[in-house]
């Protein structure tokens, strides 16, 4: 036996129906992970609002882009920031009820997917890049995860 899970205390290679399913070990075939565990709908605090913080970094981490990006990027993250709060009644704060490791994961994910189609559909050597890029991000901050599930 090898393993032994956290929530029921059996061991891999049990039932782990005990579990209702949704073992927390990865070595479980029933193991429901942080790609397909839905994170509860964000909460109100009094923490700082996230996406200002992004938009003010834009100039530093963009210095030199080509003319007008800054702006279209701005703009879009700032029409993102008006859509969260129609949504979910908040802006997304530092601080409310969610893991922000496991969205970055699912959003990564969500872009591997998205970027492969798009090059798919007309292949480029931008969109290979970006699809790599996307690969690579998704793969470090799965590692992040990984981290963190061991810490817990």
């Amino acid at each position: 036996m090898s393993g032994q899970c956290p929530k029921c205390l059996m061991y891999s290679g049990d039932d782990w129906r005990q579990c209702g399913g949704s073992c927390p070990m990865p070595m479980s075939p029933h193991y429901a992970g942080p790609a397909v565990i839905p994170e509860p709908a964000p909460g109100r605090t009094d923490s700082q609002a996230v996406w200002p913080l992004v938009i003010a970094d834009l100039p530093e981490r963009l210095c030199g882009s080509p003319p007008g990006l800054l702006t279209r990027l701005a703009s879009d993250m700032e029409a993102r920031n008006v859509e969260g709060v129609r949504k979910y009644g908040t802006p997304l704060q530092v601080e409310n009820g969610r893991n922000p490791t496991e969205d970055a994961y699912h959003e990564a994910l969500g872009l591997c997917v998205y970027a492969r189609q798009r090059y798919e559909r007309a292949p480029s050597s931008v969109w290979q890049r970006i699809y790599e890029d996307a690969v690579r991000l998704a793969a470090l901050i799965c590692s992040q995860v990984m981290t963190e599930e061991t810490r817990r």
